[in-house]
């Protein structure tokens, strides 16, 4: 049978780092899914008693009828992880 990819983590280890699994918001919508994203902006909790200000992005790719998360994405320190 054929591999699903959709599920397969990916991690790129740059300055900044890049996670990702599941489907893009384009991707998603492209397969007939009421798609809604949640986008969130923050200091990683290690960082916050540094001088650091280095961001996270994350963003979510939810099934808006089911409430099931169809994608994430991360971009940031250790978002590989």
């Amino acid at each position: 049978r054929p591999v699903d990819y959709n599920h397969i983590p990916t991690a790129v280890f740059s300055l900044p780092n890049i996670g990702t699994v599941g489907l893009t918001e384009e991707d998603a919508i492209k397969a007939g899914h009421d798609v809604q994203v949640f986008e969130s902006r923050f200091r990683p909790m290690k960082l916050t008693l540094t001088d650091d200000q280095e961001r996270t992005l994350m963003k979510l790719v939810v099934d808006a009828k089911t409430d099931r998360v169809l994608g994430c994405h991360m971009v940031g320190p250790d978002a590989g992880e």
